[in-house]
């Protein structure tokens, strides 16, 4: 059985930036150095998501990670910028909420 082919970190930044340019208009110095704390974040996470520990301690893990990346993020935003991020946050949270409710069925 093969295993899925891993995306490339800079890919899945790639995505979450363009998102991120878009819907809070980031200056050029917002995208390098959130650039920077993504690409950090993602590899995090990607380790993490091997480690061999129960699926319930991984997902805390994970979640106190993001944290900590919103928290580096809003560090580098504009208040109307912080707004809107933190919008973004919580559609995250839902989905997240939500993937995990499904899972638990």
């Amino acid at each position: 059985q093969q295993s899925p082919k891993e995306i490339p970190v800079e890919v899945t930044v790639g995505k979450i930036m363009e998102r991120l340019k878009t819907e809070l208009t980031l200056d050029e110095l917002q995208v390098i150095a959130i650039s920077n704390i993504m690409t950090e974040s993602v590899k995090k996470g990607e380790v993490l998501s091997k480690k061999e520990m129960p699926q319930e301690d991984k997902i805390k893990e994970i979640q106190a990670e993001s944290e900590a990346t919103d928290i580096k993020v809003m560090y580098l935003l504009y208040k109307n910028q912080k707004e809107q991020y933190n919008t973004l946050i919580e559609d995250r949270k839902k989905r997240f909420e939500a993937l995990t409710n499904k899972r638990n069925r």
